[in-house]
């Protein structure tokens, strides 16, 4: 209730903004309420038994693009008819609504204790194993939590710094022309190796402050687990994935032609439509056939379904039903390689610390998510 609060009122001043430092402001305002998805999670792991965990969160997962995408949709002929603002003003009443659904029917059980049982997978000889959890945290501990403020400014200024660093290689890239000095392209290209070092102090002294720190931010010894880390970086991928997607097609389809399809922001949207619908199709789908098989089969045949999506869309993107079928198989991967991962993270995870899990696989995500734009700008 208290994120979704900080978010509403982000979404409430967001369509107010008059220049994009205001801007930018509530923009934050909101992702502090990204805190409800790792929170939504924990819910799940709580309430919900053993063989029904991944056909919960992967309910909750398919929201992820599904939204994004049905979102751009929308926006679209939102934008398109009454501006820009007009997109948070229309959040408004939902944010609300949505205050009132959780206050009036989402009811936590305090006392309610889930086993957390191993997770059963099948090596690579076709026998049965268990993965169980490693990771032991002292009582004192687990009884008084602080905020890792330090850890987080360090996390910020590397991954602001990384951000920084390739917007500006997207900008600098046409500073070779004549009309630019060599004084200017020097000073340019120092600018962005000095950005670029900082980064990589800043993320190497985050490390160091995780390791000392007694509440970190990020709990190294969780990315020691040997199921863990890997399924922390599939999601890593997989929210680069979506927001390459969500920066890309817009730019191929509205491009005049014979560079794009010179359509309108309607039509930049529509195609990404099966995007979405697959999503929320294949998301609960997804669940359920992992909570069959378990998560590491659905996870390897996941990243290998996003792998021929991809090559897909580089070899076949004449037409926009090319794209959209290729973007369905793309929902279709990421689907399973989400959700599988997730509910490896779940059950590999102590319950009593699966929201700190929770809550870096959400920050990975995010994470994903900002680099997967500035990446696709700067190759295009």
């Amino acid at each position: 209730l208290l994120v979704m609060l900080i978010y509403a009122i982000g979404v409430s001043f967001a369509g107010f903004a008059s220049n994009i430092y205001t801007l930018l402001l509530v923009r934050a305002i909101q992702g502090i309420g990204m805190g409800m998805f790792p929170i939504a999670f924990g819910i799940i792991r709580d309430q919900f038994p053993r063989e029904k965990i991944s056909i919960g969160q992967g309910i909750i997962s398919s929201m992820f693009a599904a939204g994004a995408a049905v979102g751009l949709s929308a926006g679209a002929l939102i934008v398109e008819n009454f501006g820009w603002q007009a997109t948070f003003f229309t959040i408004i009443p939902i944010a609300i609504l949505l205050l009132i659904t959780i206050w009036r029917f989402v009811h936590i059980g305090e006392n309610q204790q889930i086993d957390p049982a191993p997770i059963k997978y099948s090596n690579s000889r076709g026998k049965e194993s268990s993965l169980v959890p490693v990771i032991n945290f002292d009582e004192k501990r687990r009884r008084k939590l602080q905020l890792d403020i330090k850890g987080a400014v360090a996390l910020a200024v590397s991954i602001t710094s990384f951000l920084l660093c390739l917007t500006l290689i997207e900008t600098s890239s046409g500073l070779g022309t004549a009309n630019n000095s060599y004084v200017g392209i020097l000073s340019a290209y120092g600018t962005i190796i000095c950005i670029a070092i900082v980064a990589v102090i800043s993320f190497l002294l985050f490390l160091l402050i995780e390791k000392r720190e007694s509440y970190p931010l990020i709990d190294l010894r969780l990315l020691g687990n040997k199921a863990i880390l890997p399924s922390i970086l599939i999601i890593l991928i997989v929210g680069l994935s979506n927001f390459m997607v969500f920066q890309t097609i817009p730019i191929l389809v509205r491009n005049p032609e014979p560079i794009g399809f010179g359509a309108d922001v309607v039509d930049a949207g529509t195609i990404q439509l099966p995007f979405a619908l697959v999503f929320l199709v294949f998301g609960p789908t997804s669940g359920l056939i992992i909570s069959r098989l378990g998560s590491l089969r659905p996870v390897i045949v996941g990243t290998s379904i996003i792998t021929v999506s991809f090559l897909g869309l580089v070899f076949f993107h004449d037409s926009p039903t090319a794209i959209s079928i290729n973007l369905g198989v793309l929902a279709t991967g990421l689907s399973f390689a989400a959700i599988g991962a997730m509910n490896v993270i779940i059950l590999a995870t102590p319950k009593e610390y699966t929201g700190i899990s929770l809550g870096i696989a959400t920050l990975v995500r995010i994470i994903g998510s900002a680099m997967g734009p500035a990446l696709a700008a700067m190759y295009m």
